[in-house]
């Protein structure tokens, strides 16, 4: 693909990135499952170059748990210090085990009409497991008190449906760090909000409440 410093493409997923100045866009469409081999996923976090943050930018159904922790934590493991930056833009969607990816990233971005989703877990018989799995295991990739309330009481966790949440919603309840509006969007993967970006982390490290970002 002409830009891009890698691609790949298969049946499940596709996986892109490019390098810019400030950081490296990563890409990531569709889904990762038992198909998709610890390879395939390092062969894409082996192209990453060390010492540059990452911007995740993801639109995936979700799959299998494992693999999402796998490729999360290959792209820190590859260059420690790194900080990954999880962004789903305008009519992306980040479900099921995606959520791993987005909400364990240092710092997560979305637009407000993004579409994130929550089920219960299954084990590998397909029975769903406890509600209080469930919980632990969102509260363990990093799921605010909020995001953790809301979840019981709309019972997301104690079934195999999706219950949906919006990029809005999830920045107030402090599960999205910035949102990015279609307006200040000028399609991020070639022009990747450079200013936006440094002023957000900026404002995170210096513990900041999200309202005082200038974003």
């Amino acid at each position: 693909m002409p830009g891009l410093d890698y691609a790949a493409v298969n049946p499940q997923y596709s996986v892109t990135i490019r390098d810019t100045p400030s950081f490296q866009i990563m890409n990531f469409f569709g889904q990762l499952s038992q198909r998709a081999s610890p390879d395939d996923v390092w062969d894409a976090i082996s192209h990453l170059r060390r010492n540059k943050d990452v911007l995740l930018s993801l639109d995936s159904g979700g799959g299998k748990n494992h693999s999402f922790d796998l490729l999360l934590g290959s792209i820190r493991g590859l260059s420690p210090g790194r900080r990954v930056i999880s962004y789903v833009a305008p009519g992306a969607k980040c479900l099921s085990a995606c959520l791993e990816f987005f909400l364990g990233a240092d710092y997560r971005l979305a637009a407000p009409d993004a579409k994130f989703g929550f089920h219960a877990a299954a084990d590998k018989s397909g029975q769903m497991m406890s509600t209080d799995f469930n919980f632990s295991l969102v509260k363990q990739v990093g799921a605010s008190r909020l995001l953790l309330g809301a979840l019981r009481k709309r019972n997301a966790l104690d079934t195999f449906e999706i219950t949906y949440f919006s990029g809005k919603e999830m920045y107030s309840l402090s599960s999205v760090d910035a949102l990015v509006r279609v307006e200040d969007e000028r399609d991020i993967e070639f022009n990747p909000l450079k200013l936006q970006l440094l002023r957000c982390g900026r404002a995170l490290s210096n513990g900041l409440s999200r309202e005082k970002i200038n974003f």
